[in-house]
């Protein structure tokens, strides 16, 4: 398996992991993701709205993924 099919699928079973605490393993509710970046980010505890593209309080893969691929707002 290549690296990035490694990196994907880590983001993946990490998603998955913190995403089935509740009963939607397809979306990320807001303690679930706390509970992440808490653990998995420890400097960037404030993220949740900026994950949140749509404003509903869950968070979609999609999402999840679109603020980890920005790598300026990660590192600052």
């Amino acid at each position: 398996m290549s690296r990035l099919q490694q990196a994907m699928t880590l983001l993946k079973e990490t998603f998955s992991e913190y995403a089935s605490r509740f009963m939607d393993k397809d979306t990320m509710m807001k303690p679930e993701l706390m509970q992440l970046l808490r653990k998995e980010f420890p400097d960037a505890v404030n993220l949740f709205n900026q994950l949140d593209a749509d404003k509903d309080h869950v968070v979609t893969f999609k999402e999840f993924v679109a603020i980890l691929s920005d790598f300026d707002l990660m590192c600052s």
